[in-house]
């Protein structure tokens, strides 16, 4: 089913939209690519599932972004029912960011602290 979210994730302060609202929600978005830009610097190119990571929550962003300016809203076309319990609606963009995000918490959890030895067992204590 096709819809229009002119609010945030799930619909989150969905109203009648206009432009306003459009580049309030499309600039919200920009600001908040900002940690995703330092988490990207911070990045060598061994850590490439972080990039990975990244570069789907940048695609899917700046994709949303974009229906944003173009449309107004965010075209979202995926929505499921499931024995009568509903699912907001969504898009390939919102499920790239989602995993994204995902995919950084996970690298972020598995890293390994800076001061940590390898074999010891006894991080810097020494």
């Amino acid at each position: 089913m096709l819809t229009y979210n002119t609010g945030a994730a799930f619909s989150l302060g969905a109203g009648p939209g206009g432009t306003g609202q459009s580049l309030k929600m499309a600039g919200l978005a920009v600001l908040s690519l900002l940690p995703f830009l330092y988490f990207f610097i911070k990045s060598t190119p061994r850590d490439r599932g972080r990039l990975a990571a990244l570069g789907l929550v940048w695609g899917g962003a700046l994709g949303n972004i974009h229906d944003r300016l173009r449309w107004g809203a965010v075209v979202d076309f995926l929505d499921f029912q499931v024995r009568g319990h509903h699912w907001p609606a969504f898009n390939l963009a919102d499920t790239a960011i989602c995993l994204g995000v995902g995919l950084l918490a996970l690298s972020l959890f598995r890293e390994k602290p800076a001061g940590t030895r390898p074999g010891n067992g006894k991080g810097n204590r020494g």
